[in-house]
């Protein structure tokens, strides 16, 4: 999924040229080119595979 310059709010919009340092999307070829890909594909992991486990700010699950 492509996301454009103009799909963003005006304040994105400007939050993003202020970020980059720029004053017109066309310094980054913004108006032609997106501004993010975004993809949606996942690999499929096991909880057991997780490096990290979001359930538990200290990484303990409980188990042995």
């Amino acid at each position: 999924m492509k996301i454009m310059f103009d799909d963003l709010k005006f304040e994105a919009q400007m939050q993003l040229l202020n970020e980059a340092g720029v004053e017109s999307p066309s310094e980054m070829s913004w108006h032609i080119m997106p501004v993010a890909v975004v993809n949606f594909e996942q690999e499929v992991r096991t909880r057991c595979e997780d490096k990290f486990d979001y359930d538990h700010p200290d990484g303990n699950t409980g188990g042995s």
